[in-house]
């Protein structure tokens, strides 16, 4: 069995592209498939996350930290509320609640351009 307590992903390649995502996510095309058939193989990174905490909370397991690798502030924050909007949208409300309960998402960016000194 894979076991895997961390899911890393980069969605954008720069931040506007992230942001803009965020907002209209829910009308892209794959992750349209995601919200229409649950059932299918996902194929938005979203929807992919989705169906494992899924997988992880109707098997008892923990779940696990979502880990977003996107060089923008606040990285977390918008990886959880697109997860977050994306369980609501799927109409789950107990995997919403339990995401929103214990799943992890730090805000990680890292590569912070800092002015010159003299």
């Amino acid at each position: 069995m894979l076991r895997f307590t961390a899911a890393l992903l980069t969605i954008a390649l720069i931040p506007f592209t992230c942001f803009l995502f965020a907002l209209l996510f829910l009308y892209w095309l794959q992750v349209r498939h995601d919200l229409d058939d649950p059932t299918d193989r996902p194929q938005s990174a979203v929807g992919t996350i989705a169906a494992a905490l899924a997988m992880r909370r109707d098997r008892g397991l923990a779940p696990f930290t979502v880990l977003s690798c996107d060089n923008l502030p606040g990285n977390g924050h918008l990886a959880k509320a697109m997860v977050l909007k994306f369980l609501k949208a799927r109409g789950d409300e107990a995997l919403t609640a339990w995401a929103a309960a214990n799943c992890e998402f730090p805000n990680t960016m890292v590569d912070r351009i800092t002015p010159a000194t003299k």
